[in-house]
């Protein structure tokens, strides 16, 4: 059992911070958890993890991993804590931002192995001289 530190997504600035719970092992940093928070379960991300914490009480346990993809990479919560301390705003919501909302498809895929396509799809035929010539007559 670990400690995983936490940042929970919530609009109150008073929790923009890390908060321990205790975790299982396969729970790494950079993942999405659910966790217990004042009475509710709140989506989070596992910025960092423990093998002890400073906190002196009882620790919740993370309720469950919601994806084993690490999609918060140490590099981006940095960031992401530098804008917020700079901006006065809170990092969750520059890792709303940051990091796009879950997608089962391309995460299964990913966890298989296999590579989406990343080539663009065929171009349709240009709207773009259309719409200029709308343009030019309206303006007459």
């Amino acid at each position: 059992m670990s400690v995983a530190r936490v940042v929970v997504e919530s609009r109150l600035p008073q929790l923009d911070r890390l908060f321990d719970f205790r975790a299982d092992d396969d729970v790494v940093p950079g993942v999405r958890v659910r966790v217990p928070f004042g009475g509710r379960m709140l989506p989070g991300f596992v910025v960092e993890t423990a093998d002890e914490s400073d906190f002196g009480g009882e620790l919740h346990h993370v309720e469950r991993m919601l994806s084993p993809v690490p999609v918060l990479q140490p590099e981006v919560w940095a960031l992401a804590r530098a804008v917020a301390d700079r901006a006065a705003g809170s990092a969750v919501d520059v890792l709303r931002i940051a990091i796009p909302g879950r997608q089962a498809r391309p995460e299964t895929a990913w966890l298989k192995g296999e590579r989406l396509s990343l080539e663009p799809p065929e171009p349709a035929e240009s709207i773009l001289p259309g719409l200029v010539e709308r343009v030019r007559r309206t303006a007459r």
